[in-house]
C-alpha cells in the first residue's frame, strides 16, 4: 500500500485487524540499522527498542486502547528522510509469541510512504510596499499559527497563541513589522501582512497550525508547515535620478494611476526615523517625521488631482543625497504600495583655489555606494575627459580618450571609492588648468546590471589658479 505525504506534514499510516485481543504492536522500517521505530507492549511504550529518529514526540499510536484492533500510527512533521517502507506486526493475548520480545515475522501490513515536496508559492514584492504571504487552513478550530524563516536564527516570524501576539522568540528584524490579516482566523485565514518590506526580507516563509483534534489521547496536533512561499525582493525598473544643486528647491515626480490615494508617504531609509512626509487622510503627520525636514517639504498638490503626489523639497543641502521612496494607500486597501523610488543627487559645488606647482584636490562624493565607473571631465576642452575609471572587473584607468595635458597628472584619491569617495587629485597644477571640472558616476544594481553613465554631473568644482596675490 502506498501512502502519500508532504514535508512537515502528519502521515498516518493504517493498520487495523479484526482481533481486538491485541497484546503488542511493532512498527519497523527495514531499511535503517534499528529498523524498529515503535514498539507497545501491553499498554505500555516500551523504551530502548525505538530507532533515535523516531522518539515518542515523532511517532504514536492514533489510539492507544488499540480499540477495534486499530493498530495506526501518527508520523509527526514528515521530511524525505521519511520516506519509506513501514511494517506493523502484532500479537494477541495467548499468543505463543506474547513472551518474546520480536513479534512475527510475517508483518499484517506493508506500507510505501512516499514523501514529495510541496510545491511553494511564489510571492514578488518591491522594497518598501507592504505584502500579504496568503493562507487559509482547511481546519477553523486554529488556537496556534507560527510562521517561520528557516534561515534565521531565531527563526520565528510570528508566533499566535489563543488571541494573543507572543514577540518574545521574534526574529528582531520583523518586530513591529507583522501581524495576522485577520487575528479572528475566520474561515481558517492565517494570512501575514508584513509592513515596509526591505531586499533583507527575501527568503522562505513557512507557516503551520496547532488545532483542536482528537488524535489519539491528544487534545491537540500540530500540522507540519501547511503553506510555504518564497519572497522575492526586486528593485522597480523605473528608479530615476534627480540633480540638484545645494540651495535650490527640487521636485520629486510621483504619479499614482489609481487616484482614489488615501494615504502618501515618502521615506528614506537610510535615516532613522526615516519619514520624509506622511500625509494620511487629508492631513500631515509629522509626529515621526525626520527632524532635518520639518518645515521644508510639502507635496506639490495637497488635493492629490490626477493622482499627483509629488514633493516639494526646499533649500537642498548635501545631506539630502540619497534615495526617496514614494508609497501609497488607494481605495479601500490598508497595504502601502511603492509606485517611485527616485534618487537624489546634490551636485556639491566647491570652489578650489591653488598655486602653479602645487597638487589640488576636487571633492566629489556618490550617494550611491555600487560604483562601477568614474568619469572626470571639462566641458570647454576637446576631447573633454580629464579621467575615466573602471572599477569592476578590474580596477583600472582608460585614459584612451583622456586630454593630453592631464596625462599621468591625474589620479583618483581612493581607488577603493569607500563611502563613495570619488575626489579628484590633479598633481603640478598649471595655469591652463583653471576652469570647471565636473564629476559623473555609473553604478550598478544589486543584481550586477550597470545602471548608466548618469548624465548631471554629482560633483562640480571650480578650480581657480591663482597666479599670484592672497587667496
Amino acid at each position: 500500500m502506498e501512502v502519500p505525504g508532504l514535508p512537515g506534514d502528519k502521515a498516518i499510516l493504517r493498520c487495523q485487524t479484526d482481533d481486538s485481543s491485541i497484546s503488542a504492536v511493532e512498527w519497523s522500517r527495514a531499511d535503517l540499522k534499528s529498523g524498529n521505530i515503535l514498539s507497545y507492549r501491553e499498554g505500555w511504550l516500551v523504551p530502548g527498542y525505538p530507532h533515535p529518529d523516531y522518539k515518542e514526540d515523532k511517532v504514536q499510536l492514533v489510539d492507544r486502547d488499540l480499540k477495534k484492533g486499530n493498530m495506526s500510527l501518527v508520523l509527526r512533521n514528515v521530511s524525505t528522510y521519511d520516506k519509506g517502507t513501514y511494517e506493523c506486526r502484532v500479537t494477541s493475548r495467548g499468543s505463543r509469541w506474547k513472551n518474546i520480545p520480536f513479534l512475527p515475522s510475517e508483518p499484517i501490513r506493508i506500507i510505501h510512504l512516499q514523501v514529495t515536496e510541496r510545491d511553494p508559492i511564489e510571492v514578488t514584492v518591491h522594497p518598501g510596499d507592504d505584502v500579504i504571504l496568503p493562507f487559509k487552513a482547511d481546519h477553523f478550530s486554529i488556537s496556534i499559527v507560527e510562521w517561520s524563516r528557516p534561515d534565521l536564527k531565531p527563526d520565528n516570524v510570528l508566533l499566535y497563541y489563543d488571541g494573543d501576539l507572543y514577540p518574545n522568540q521574534q526574529h528582531r528584524s520583523f518586530k513591529d513589522r507583522v501581524e495576522l490579516v485577520d487575528t479572528e482566523l475566520e474561515d481558517g485565514d492565517v494570512s501575514l501582512l508584513l509592513k515596509n518590506v526591505n531586499k533583507n526580507d527575501r527568503g522562505t516563509y513557512k507557516c503551520r497550525v496547532t488545532v483542536a483534534g482528537s488524535e489519539g489521547n491528544d487534545p491537540y496536533f500540530t500540522s507540519g508547515p501547511i503553506r510555504i512561499i518564497h519572497l522575492q525582493v526586486t528593485e522597480p525598473a523605473d528608479l530615476i535620478v534627480v540633480t540638484v544643486r545645494p540651495g535650490d528647491d527640487v521636485i520629486l515626480p510621483c504619479q499614482a494611476a489609481d487616484p482614489s490615494i488615501r494615504a502618501v508617504e515618502w521615506s528614506r531609509p537610510d535615516l532613522k526615523p526615516d519619514i520624509v512626509l506622511l500625509y494620511n487622510d487629508g492631513d500631515l503627520e509629522t509626529d515621526n517625521q525626520h527632524p532635518s525636514f520639518k518645515g521644508r517639504v510639502k507635496l506639490v498638490d495637497r488635493d492629490l488631482k490626477d493622482g499627483d503626489v509629488s514633493l516639494t523639497l526646499k533649500n537642498v543641502n548635501i545631506h539630502e543625497n540619497g534615495t526617496y521612496k514614494c508609497r501609497v494607500k488607494t481605495g479601500d486597501s490598508d497595504l502601502f504600495r511603492t509606485i517611485r523610488i527616485i534618487r537624489l543627487q546634490v551636485a556639491d559645488m566647491s570652489l578650489v583655489k591653488v598655486r602653479p606647482g602645487q597638487n589640488a584636490i576636487l571633492p566629489c562624493r556618490a550617494a550611491d555606494l555600487s560604483i562601477n565607473a568614474v568619469v572626470w571631465s571639462r566641458a570647454d576642452l576637446t576631447p573633454d575627459e580629464i579621467l575615466s575609471y573602471r572599477n569592476v572587473p578590474v580596477k583600472v584607468n582608460q585614459p584612451d580618450n583622456q586630454h593630453p595635458s592631464f596625462k599621468d597628472r591625474v589620479e583618483l584619491v581612493d581607488t577603493d571609492l569607500k563611502n563613495g569617495n570619488v575626489s579628484l587629485e590633479l598633481k603640478k597644477v598649471n595655469r591652463h588648468d583653471d576652469g570647471t571640472y565636473e564629476c559623473r558616476v555609473e553604478t550598478v544594481d544589486e543584481n550586477g546590471i550597470k545602471k548608466g553613465l548618469d548624465s548631471d554631473p554629482i560633483g562640480i568644482v571650480r578650480l581657480q589658479v591663482v597666479v599670484s596675490g592672497i587667496y
